[in-house]
């Protein structure tokens, strides 16, 4: 039996072909069956890009971590380095110039474009065939979404604000804007928070019988709301006249001064006292307001936000004042009728500042009327 045996194996070795013993292990095995037996356990890379809304996951087999990287920083770019999970292995065996890339998962239309911009190159970059299985469109409770709206009813002696908001942080944004303009004590909070809705569309509508001065008051405190669109259907008309013949303590044309310069603020440059063009317009109507009746004297105060030192800010905002006050001057209006003064930080219109919005809202120019005699 073991002769037997020795001139198999002879033969075997000789033609290159294996011999397998009882337990299933190869005896031997010449090199043409090795090549084959080795060919036959090469892997193909086998990656699987898997989104899930706005993060990815990473599995599967690459060659080298060439190809993982590559294949890593792609999702990073599609949705943020922080928002990939990678678990690739590497297998020296696999093959790296062939093998498929799935693509596949869920999420909003934005990261679904991402990611398949970023992917569908490897065909020609890498080599590898693309497989995608990502939806076209974005998750149907995406579109369902429907504009928040709000109105703002300054009717009374303050303000109620009712209709939808998406989240909280709308709703808090609403109602510090309010408290800053009439004061917490007087707001009424009635906005329901509803995550079906969106600020995207959204409209802030204002309404109630105001005069002047408060129309203007309330368009600046709720302009700026990016992305609401702001509605304004105040109804000034109806404001109560004075019954008195005595000088008002809120002389027209202070209240004025503030309407316009509140729907269109006197810009300046960044940590400058220099007026930029697009304003100018706005302050040669000024110049007429204050043209028009020469028994009042105007102050002009200017104001600046809480970022930076008290000093540059106060120094900041008595130029910018004195800048204007130059302005009106070379218009045609009297010096002497004029004065200029900085308050820098210490007359926030707004405090705490939480937002954009409230730097900006105290960064301002306001004016104070007053008899001349």
């Amino acid at each position: 039996m073991l002769a037997v045996l020795a001139i198999v194996i002879l033969l075997g070795t000789r033609l290159g072909i294996g011999v397998a013993a009882d337990n299933g292990e190869t005896i031997f095995s010449g090199g043409d069956a090795e090549e084959a037996v080795e060919s036959e356990g090469a892997e193909r890379t086998t990656a699987v890009v898997t989104l899930d809304d706005d993060s990815v996951t990473l599995t599967g087999v690459v060659a080298d971590e060439a190809t993982r990287d590559n294949l890593v920083a792609r999702a990073e770019t599609a949705v943020g380095a922080e928002n990939v999970t990678d678990e690739l292995e590497i297998d020296a065996g696999a093959d790296p110039t062939t093998g498929v890339v799935t693509l596949r998962g869920a999420g909003a239309a934005g990261a679904i474009d991402a990611i398949r911009g970023g992917y569908l190159p490897v065909d020609t970059e890498l080599g590898l065939s693309v497989n995608d299985q990502l939806p076209e469109a974005a998750p149907e409770q995406a579109a369902d979404a429907t504009p928040a709206a709000v109105v703002i009813d300054a009717s009374g002696d303050g303000i109620v604000l009712t209709g939808t908001v998406p989240d909280d942080a709308a709703r808090e944004l609403l109602v510090e804007r309010a408290s800053a303009e009439v004061g917490a004590d007087n707001v009424t909070d009635e906005l329901v928070v509803d995550d079906g809705t969106t600020a995207e569309g959204g409209t802030v509508t204002l309404i109630g019988d105001v005069d002047e001065a408060e129309a203007g008051a309330l368009t600046g405190a709720f302009s700026g709301l990016d992305p609401w669109a702001l509605s304004n259907e105040l109804n000034i008309a109806a404001a109560v006249a004075p019954t008195t013949t005595a000088a008002p303590e809120r002389p027209e044309l202070e209240a004025e001064l503030e309407a316009l310069f509140a729907l269109n603020p006197i810009e300046f440059d960044t940590g400058s006292a220099n007026i930029r063009a697009e304003s100018t317009p706005t302050l040669d109507e000024a110049v007429a307001l204050i043209s028009a009746d020469t028994t009042l004297n105007v102050s002009i105060e200017g104001h600046t936000d809480s970022q930076g030192d008290d000093g540059p800010n106060q120094a900041l905002s008595q130029a910018r004042s004195e800048s204007v006050q130059a302005y009106l001057v070379g218009a045609g209006v009297e010096a002497a009728r004029l004065t200029a003064t900085g308050f820098g930080e210490s007359q926030l219109k707004v405090d705490p500042e939480l937002s954009p919005e409230d730097f900006e809202a105290n960064r301002r120019i306001e004016w104070k009327v007053s008899s001349a005699g």
